[in-house]
């Protein structure tokens, strides 16, 4: 029998996002996989509709509030691992799986070295199927992090600096050794400390080309007033958590000299960028998240060890 593997969809609010995301999933070509969505304190009916339209096909956890990225993903794999799943998949909301095989791809790579902790798939703009969103990635406290944006010709699987939170496969014995995602994130940058408590801890993480979703990117954290790509909350969270995760994981040098000269140059560029465009609740969650995540107690967000 295949791995039993549970894929962890989390819902806000979007009803027609997440139900489209579980109709691709329901015509998958794996003989053992469970869809459980997690509603972080939906308001809109979200729930019922769910229950309405796809009934015993889902496993359906509301919790009362929003949980965040982190705390809402956690609630579905602590539900994951107590029924002994071998892997979990964190999949967002806004994708479609139209890779009929990609659990089947996706867990032939992670089951064919026991190192292998996370396995991640090509990710394309739903809108541009032939643009890449993810490819892989770099991940170095020396010079930053990035996604890769070209396929390899020969779709080889590779080891890869992190792995996206759009969608990864998760191996249960990488979270019983390393734990789940940090709460203290709340959602942005927490794939990016999952990863690097993951290597530091000896796991491999594998991007996997031939493996693919299309992803309407960041639907939730747009701006709604279509003034930019990110919305207050979602420029607070990224640069707070950034800073956040060079405290804990940087070397001195790192942190006095090569993340200092890094981040002032971006801030400066963004605090005068939004001065010039008046948006001025961006510029506020910019200024809260530089006192925060410089002068927070590490104890706030430092994962237990």
């Amino acid at each position: 029998m295949d791995a039993s593997v549970y894929i962890i969809i989390l819902n806000w609010n979007q009803y027609l996002l997440t139900a489209e995301c579980i109709r691709s999933l329901l015509t998958l070509d794996y003989s053992n996989y469970r869809i459980v969505v997690v509603d972080n304190g939906s308001a809109d009916g979200t729930v019922e509709k769910l229950l309405i339209e796809f009934g015993v096909q889902i496993e359906l956890i509301a919790n009362a509030t929003n949980l965040g990225f982190t705390g809402g993903n956690n609630v579905g794999i602590r539900f994951a691992l107590t029924q002994d799943a071998d892997y979990v998949m964190l999949l967002n909301n806004d994708t479609i799986v139209e890779d009929r095989y990609l659990l089947c791809k996706l867990v032939e790579v992670a089951e064919s070295e026991t190192s292998i902790g996370m396995a991640c798939p090509s990710i394309f703009y739903h809108e541009m199927p032939t643009k890449v969103w993810y490819a892989g990635s770099e991940l170095s406290l020396w010079n930053g992090w990035k996604h890769y944006y070209q396929v390899p010709s020969n779709k080889t699987p590779v080891d890869t600096g992190y792995a996206s939170g759009c969608c990864v496969l998760v191996s249960a014995p990488l979270l019983e050794q390393i734990g789940l995602l940090n709460e203290a994130y709340f959602f942005s940058v927490e794939d990016l400390e999952w990863s690097l408590r993951a290597k530091r801890a000896g796991w491999r993480i594998v991007y996997v080309p031939d493996a693919s979703v299309l992803h309407k990117d960041s639907v939730s954290s747009k701006d709604q007033a279509g003034k930019g790509v990110y919305s207050p909350t979602r420029v607070y969270y990224e640069h707070r958590n950034a800073i956040w995760m060079i405290r804990e994981y940087a070397n001195p040098v790192q942190k006095c000299f090569i993340w200092p000269v890094r981040f002032a140059r971006e801030w400066i560029y963004k605090l005068l960028g939004y001065l010039f465009l008046r948006r001025w609740a961006k510029l506020i969650a910019l200024l809260r998240a530089l006192r925060d995540g410089l002068f927070v107690s590490s104890l706030r967000f430092r994962f237990p060890k």
